[in-house]
């Protein structure tokens, strides 16, 4: 029923004109999925509720930032910024942070080192694209006073804040039940919108439905990913289970290294600004934390290779 809804509150947002109507459909389906989002809380009743509760307050006071931007656009016809609506989407980013945080909270029930600096290693990663491509140059741009450009960064901060903690969802152990895929999805669709909002923002391009669209992807899967029968299961503790290094995760690590050095290169061929300090600084993050994983692993590979040392010298019967 709820898929049913989604979809043709979804469809009905993409072919209106752009108008009041359209803007005011956006905001009922926005709404819809913060509702989805309680109401599956009540109906499912997870371990740990806490997580999800921060998850609606941080989508509730998204949509109170878009109610103030709908009453200046279309009944003061203003366009201030910034605006009080600012505040309330860079607090936004916060709320849900906490949400997030204690559901992977939930969800460790004990070590993950081997996850941790995966994960810091991509955001890392994540974090210099994010001041090459987007916050330096956003930074740069504004014609404002200090409080407009601090506002301007607030965002690309903001979202590779959320992407840290997807990318610790995504390198953490244990199930993959559908509403982890249905909640990684969200957080990906709203990170998508926010990062080609601001490029878009920055080089002046069209796309105001385009980003509309994806943002209320990432609402509406949000409400499905609660009112999903395992959501039960992303509350549960993980148990212990031996980490697997696997291929995948060894090529994206490969890849999230070069990140640096890549970007480097690119900016010496273009000729432009080169970010040398954020290159540096990322580079020695990047390089330390590589070393810690591949420490990590050897001494795992002692420790197995002195079990099974003393294994062949132990009968298994006897224990002689």
């Amino acid at each position: 029923m709820y898929a049913v809804l989604a979809a043709a509150a979804l469809a009905g947002y993409v072919v209106l004109p752009v108008g009041a109507l359209r803007d005011g459909v956006y905001q009922g389906v926005a709404l819809l999925g913060t509702v989805a989002v309680l109401a599956g809380v009540f109906l499912r009743r997870p371990l740990r509720r806490a997580p999800w509760w921060w998850i609606a307050a941080g989508m509730a006071v998204w949509q109170t930032g878009d109610a103030i931007v709908f009453r200046d656009t279309w009944i003061r016809h203003v366009e201030p910024f910034p605006s009080v609506a600012d505040a309330f989407y860079v607090v936004s980013y916060l709320v849900l942070a906490v949400g997030f945080t204690l559901l992977l909270r939930g969800r460790k029930a004990g070590r993950d080192r081997e996850g941790l600096l995966d994960s810091a290693t991509f955001t890392i990663s994540l974090g210099l694209l994010s001041w090459v491509f987007l916050v330096r140059p956003t930074f740069e741009s504004s014609a404002g006073g200090l409080l407009e450009r601090l506002v301007t960064m607030a965002y690309p901060l903001g979202d590779v804040l959320l992407a840290g903690l997807l990318v610790r969802l995504l390198t953490m152990r244990g199930a993959r039940a559908a509403a982890f895929w249905l909640l990684a999805a969200a957080v990906a669709a709203l990170l998508v919108a926010d990062a080609t909002f601001q490029v878009i923002a920055l080089n002046g391009l069209p796309g105001e439905r385009l980003i509309g669209t994806a943002w209320l992807c990432g609402y509406l899967l949000l409400g499905a990913a609660a009112l999903h029968p395992s959501m039960r299961r992303l509350s549960e503790p993980v148990l212990e289970s031996a980490p697997v290094f696997t291929r995948l995760r060894m090529a994206t690590l490969t890849v999230a290294s070069l990140v640096a050095p890549g970007v480097l290169a690119a900016q010496l061929l273009a000729g432009g600004r080169i970010d040398g300090w954020a290159v540096v600084l990322s580079s020695a993050a990047l390089f330390l934390l590589v070393v810690a994983r591949m420490a990590g692993l050897l001494n795992r590979i002692q420790e197995q290779a002195g079990e099974l040392a003393a294994m062949a010298r132990t009968d298994a019967l006897t224990g002689l």
